[in-house]
């Protein structure tokens, strides 16, 4: 099944479906050209995320084995930040996550 794009909220059953989105959203500034499933190192692919928009940094948890892993350069930002849970508007706490970049020709 294709994400459907007909609601508020665009709704996706499979992890691919997140790039579709993440093309869509960077549409406007520079284009997301390569993507990255989240999987933890037990092989778990969902996770809890805990994020602060303003300091730009996130990290999730696994659902399986508890590790957590700090998307991209979170790390270095987090002592500043001042993280929120993540709530999907369906209500859940865990979700498949994606990251999206935007990769420059000369590397």
């Amino acid at each position: 099944m294709a994400i459907d794009t007909t609601g508020k909220w665009w709704i996706g059953d499979r992890p691919e479906d997140l790039d579709e989105h993440l093309r869509a959203y960077s549409a406007d500034g520079d284009p997301t050209s390569e993507f990255r499933l989240a999987r933890c190192d037990c092989g778990c692919a969902e996770f809890p995320l805990e994020a602060d928009d303003i300091e730009g940094v996130a990290r999730r948890t696994c659902t399986e084995c508890g590790k957590r892993h700090f998307v991209c350069d979170s790390a270095g930002f987090w002592e500043e930040a001042e993280p929120e849970k993540w709530k999907c508007v369906c209500k859940g706490r865990a979700a498949t996550s994606v990251s999206g970049f935007a990769l420059y020709e000369d590397g």
